[in-house]
């Protein structure tokens, strides 16, 4: 052989060998590119997932502040209604109170009206007992005018027939 061959031989084998470590090192960078699509292809999974579950936190976190303005309008809403409640409270606690102040009023002027009725019977009755009493002596009295003017009549009487008597 001669040395020009010899020569491309060694290069041949140079270039072969050089060949396969390119071949290698390319394998083992495909192998190396195959993974880093691999773990970039999970980190794409991981991310559209943590994407979605900010979006799902999101949609969770709006859903709830719209269940907390609900919440504060009917608070507010319960407040309001409880106001005015204890204001109505108040005004039937005075009317009440007004109506306790009336009651005890009315029973002391029905005390008082009884108290002056009781005193107007006692005096009734008193008079009515007085009247009788009149009544009675009245009936007397009328029954001794009776009997005087009969005891006048016959006096007189009497005294027409000894004058007549006499004369």
């Amino acid at each position: 052989k001669t040395a020009a061959e010899a020569e491309l031989s060694s290069q041949h084998h140079a270039l072969t060998a050089e060949n396969e470590n390119l071949g290698r090192s390319l394998s083992a960078l495909q192998q190396e590119r195959d993974g880093l699509r691999k773990k970039l292809s999970n980190l794409e999974a991981d991310r559209s997932e943590k994407i979605n579950l900010e979006r799902s936190h999101l949609d969770e976190s709006e859903s709830l502040k719209t269940m907390l303005t609900r919440a504060e309008e009917q608070s507010s809403q319960l407040q309001s209604k409880l106001d005015t409640t204890r204001d109505q409270i108040k005004a039937m606690e005075a009317e009440a109170a007004n109506s306790s102040r009336i009651v005890e009023s009315l029973s002391s002027g029905k005390a008082a009206a009884e108290s002056s009725l009781s005193q107007l019977q006692a005096e009734l009755d008193s008079r009515f007992e007085e009247h009788s009493r009149s009544s009675e002596l009245v009936t007397t009295l009328q029954e001794e005018c009776r009997q005087l003017r009969t005891q006048l009549e016959y006096s007189q009487a009497s005294t027409n027939n000894l004058s007549e008597a006499e004369r």
